[in-house]
């Protein structure tokens, strides 16, 4: 009998555990505007009505770096590696090329082109890849992981997965003050903005799991 009890224990437990909702490992990475994160469900997700449609997004215009270099002498000043561009924070982001006998310590860029008033410069190394986007009004700059989204010029959204690892940043393109965070284990398969925040529907990494999650950021 105490073994049967035992027993019965062990499989309650086990379907707790298995039949728990897995919780979003969330990591703020920057913080410059103040927002809150909130969980939501899939008819919440399905009923937020989008501000702009996809084809209401401002388009990537294509700008050679020569014709940078000749519209904008003042911003684009090329060392012998590349470029430096001021960020906020007394940062520096650096759009450098680097030949190496070793790959793991080689980098590269490319200018991609004009999006609103924003220059994009593709980075990409060993391991190490991302965009910098450029005022072409003062030359500051602000880093993203993927290709900036923006149907307004005033706000941008960039999301995309480093490994396993979901990187969402919001980037208010008036003041380039953006917020950062980082969701392990879960992959963006759509987005909206509404006007009640920015929403994000997540799929699990794990293809066997079949989860997903919605949430929403609001600003």
């Amino acid at each position: 009998m105490k073994k049967i009890f035992v027993f019965l224990v062990f499989c309650l437990l086990t379907e707790l555990i298995l039949g728990q909702d897995t919780e979003l490992a969330i990591q703020e990475k920057v913080k410059q505007i103040d927002y809150e994160l909130t969980e939501t469900d899939s008819l919440t997700f399905v009923n937020a009505k989008p501000l702009f449609d996809d084809s209401a997004g401002k388009k990537l215009i294509p700008v050679s770096e020569s014709d940078f270099i000749k519209d904008y002498p003042g911003i684009f000043i090329r060392s012998d590696k590349g470029y430096a561009f001021k960020a906020l924070n007394n940062r520096t982001l650096k759009a450098i090329s680097v030949e190496n006998d070793s790959f793991k310590d080689r980098r590269d860029y490319e200018f991609k082109g004009r999006y609103c008033n924003f220059a994009l410069i593709y980075i990409f190394g060993y391991e190490y890849w991302g965009y910098i986007s450029v005022d072409l009004n003062d030359g500051i700059a602000f880093y993203t992981l993927d290709i900036p989204k923006t149907s307004d010029c005033k706000t941008a959204v960039s999301y995309s997965s480093y490994y396993s690892e979901e990187e969402i940043a919001i980037i208010d393109l008036g003041t380039m003050k953006q917020i950062v965070i980082t969701i392990d284990q879960w992959t963006t398969i759509d987005f909206k903005q509404a006007d009640d925040g920015f929403y994000f529907m997540l799929r699990s990494v794990n293809p066997l799991d079949n989860k997903y999650k919605y949430v929403r950021i609001t600003l």
